[in-house]
């Protein structure tokens, strides 16, 4: 018995890749956790995002395919930063 899940190697199924390519179209803003964003078609995801002049925040250890053209990029594990990243919003009161 397999999860739905999508392994290495393996395709991802056409109606979910063309979902995800409508999120992209329709995102004004995308936050890329924890990817060396090397493997297609998901890596493209956030270029998408890019290339319609809306901003990609990073959070990553390293840096990633991505960093050079993210507008914000956080050089910590997901586990530390985005616990700070949601404090940080509350307090400008952009999360309730």
């Amino acid at each position: 018995m397999k999860g739905d899940t999508v392994m290495f190697g393996e395709p991802i199924p056409n109606d979910v890749l063309s979902s995800c390519l409508n999120e992209a179209k329709l995102s004004d803003c995308m936050l890329v956790v924890g990817t060396s964003a090397t493997v297609h078609p998901a890596a493209s995801l956030p270029l998408i995002v890019k290339r319609d002049g809306h901003p990609i925040i990073e959070i990553n250890p390293e840096p990633s395919n991505l960093t050079a053209i993210c507008d914000v990029s956080i050089c910590a594990p997901s586990g530390e930063a985005l616990p700070m990243l949601m404090k940080m919003l509350k307090k400008m009161k952009i999360l309730p």
